[in-house]
């Protein structure tokens, strides 16, 4: 958040805001995901981006509930014209 707050590039932005359904692998009924942020950006060739961020630790990359809220986020996100960007510790240093 203290990112967010501080980047430049950052115009607007909160957190868990956005809701995602999505079908749950482990009992394969429909849950609600709240991604961990949203933001507008300037990006690095000046265009105006809206993504929604999802931070976890790289270990929890593979679990199959994340894959599958992060398919339903990734396809929300497309229909929107948005970006879908999972950090882990391995982007985000201090």
């Amino acid at each position: 958040m203290l990112y967010l707050d501080k980047s430049t590039s950052v115009h607007l932005w909160s957190s868990e805001k956005i809701e995602v359904p999505y079908l749950s692998p482990k009992d394969d009924k429909w849950h609600t995901y709240y991604p961990d942020f949203w933001c507008r950006y300037t990006n690095d060739k000046g265009h105006i981006v809206e993504a929604v961020l999802e931070v976890k630790p790289s270990s929890q990359r593979r679990w199959k509930i994340n894959k599958a809220k992060w398919k339903a986020a990734r396809e929300m996100c497309k229909e929107r014209g948005w970006e879908f960007i999972v950090l882990t510790e391995k982007e985000i240093k201090p």
